[in-house]
């Protein structure tokens, strides 16, 4: 078990040291995958809904 009595020192240390770095690095790195997957995930759908209605036009 956690001691309580430590954790809320190095909880605020570890925002103090890890946030500014996690946030900064994370929303650099997080940025282009969700425009790159929304993008997969847009076409990909569009291309099935595509299939879908040729498919059952035929």
């Amino acid at each position: 078990m956690f001691d309580r009595t430590l954790l809320p020192g190095f909880i605020q240390l570890g925002y103090r040291s890890l946030l500014p770095g996690i946030v900064c690095s994370d929303i650099y790195r997080l940025i282009p995958g969700s425009i790159q997957l929304g993008y997969l995930q847009s076409t990909s759908g569009f291309d099935t809904a595509r299939v879908s209605t040729v498919y059952f036009r035929v």
